[in-house]
């Protein structure tokens, strides 16, 4: 297990650094993330090259094991950390910011090998702790953040009870807490209603409907580089976490289709009314926790369908810090605000496009085939009605995204200033023309090659 071994060594070498009080430097802070980062994913792929296709391996007494999905979904989740820090680099993070950020990584490897719900619960608060305390650390205004922080925390405590009292139950019936005997257990126990509990407890984290109030409200008060990275990672974690869940426990959780339906409904209809920038991106992940939880017993369709709505939502969020950096403001707050700005700059026009068409599903961007596959797959296994409630509700959503780009495009221009180009529109580019590339190729190339990822 070196990359839990790693990531102990460099929560351990920020909290040294910030008990000397060298948190003045924030670039050194930067640095050694940079670096603990870099050297982690070295170490994930040396593990991965290690471990031998279909073989599970147990170690620590049965509270950690390790196999190839589990190393290939903590390569994207640490490959897409390092990559949000790096493009947030200059912005002014407070020193706390890189030891929660430690602390967070950890966590997270810590809960995807956990073999043990003892130590998936331990692991699990601390990464949920550190999410919090990064939010209501790194606000600007915390007085307008203190009622969504507090709406956030307070659920989050009721999601946690939740899961504990699923734990509670499991233990009672089974007398035991690993995950092979809560396997076992399956065959001849009813544990439908404490793994019912559990489940819950990871809509309420995903801001799934029926528990997605608290999404809206803490993204339109946190400050951008935080909002990116909480609407990003963390849900890759999850969705994570969910799949591997599954696969070990063997577990048909056809619940999560009735929610992933819900947030569907619910999710373009609050897009539709949307007036500001973020809560347009809320109700946008609400849409696309949807479509996830719909396919979620497919590991190789969610993961394929979460990894081409995470990259184009990554390089929204770059353009919308690159437009903060130009108008020197701490956010941008409407979506009026974008009246005719990307037409002053071909460069960030186009990259703005593909990512909102490839998040809307229009072709022959990536998004599209995710989209179309999805509907294929669904088709199958859905009743028609709620196939037409999949079609709708897409179409809506579509129509939302279509208006953002319209205010954006054509709109009168309310900004008579030159964009100029700076680093994080050329990488927005370079990304955007990437990801055409990416959309070009076959969708059974990628399926292959995340199947083989997720079977190994």
């Amino acid at each position: 297990m070196l990359t839990i071994k790693i990531a102990i060594m460099s929560l351990f070498t920020h909290i040294i650094l910030f008990a000397f009080k060298k948190y003045e430097n924030n670039r050194l802070f930067y640095q050694l993330a940079i670096a603990s980062l870099i050297i982690l994913l070295l170490a994930n792929m040396l593990e991965f090259s290690s471990v031998r296709d279909g073989l599970s391996i147990a170690i620590y007494k049965n509270l950690l094991r390790i196999n190839k999905t589990i190393l290939g979904l903590q390569f994207f989740i640490l490959f897409l950390s390092l990559f949000l820090i790096i493009i947030y680099r200059d912005y002014k993070f407070k020193p706390e910011f890189y030891l929660i950020l430690a602390t967070n990584i950890l966590s997270m490897i810590l809960v995807l090998h956990s073999n043990h719900w003892i130590l998936f619960f331990v692991a699990w608060e601390i990464f949920n702790m550190s999410l919090y305390a990064l939010i209501i650390g790194n606000n600007i205004d915390r007085q307008k953040a203190l009622s969504a922080s507090m709406k956030y925390f307070t659920l989050s405590a009721l999601s946690t009870a939740l899961l504990l009292l699923g734990l509670v139950m499991i233990y009672h019936s089974t007398g035991d807490l690993s995950f092979q005997a809560v396997y076992s257990a399956m065959y001849f126990k009813r544990l439908g209603l404490p793994l019912m509990f559990i489940g819950f407890a990871f809509l309420f984290k995903l801001s799934a409907v029926p528990v997605h109030f608290w999404s809206p409200d803490l993204y339109s008060v946190t400050p951008l580089p935080i909002t990116a990275f909480i609407s990003n990672i963390p849900k890759i974690f999850y969705f994570s976490v969910i799949i591997i869940l599954l696969e070990e426990l063997h577990i048909v959780a056809n619940i999560y289709l009735f929610f992933g339906l819900a947030s569907l409904i619910i999710g373009s209809i609050g897009l539709a009314q949307q007036k500001t920038v973020k809560r347009f991106l809320a109700f946008s992940a609400i849409i696309n926790v949807g479509y996830i939880l719909i396919v979620i017993q497919n590991p190789t369709m969610a993961i394929y369908n979460l990894a081409l709505y995470i990259l184009p939502n990554i390089n929204i969020f770059m353009i919308l810090i690159a437009m903060n950096n130009y108008f020197n403001k701490d956010d941008i707050d409407n979506i009026d605000e974008l009246s005719g700005f990307f037409a002053k700059n071909p460069f960030m026009t186009l990259s703005f496009v593909v990512s909102i068409f490839s998040i809307a599903g229009i072709p022959p961007l990536p998004g599209f085939f995710a989209k179309y596959h999805l509907l294929v797959a669904v088709y199958k296994f859905l009743p028609y009605y709620m196939f037409l409630i999949v079609i709708i509700t897409s179409v809506i959503a579509v129509a939302s995204y279509l208006r953002i780009l319209y205010i954006a495009l054509f709109s009168p221009i309310h900004n008579k200033y030159q964009i100029k180009i700076d680093d994080n529109i050329v990488l927005s580019t370079i990304i955007a023309f990437n990801f055409v590339v990416f959309g070009i190729i076959t969708y059974s190339d990628i399926i292959s090659l995340l199947t083989f990822i997720v079977k190994a």
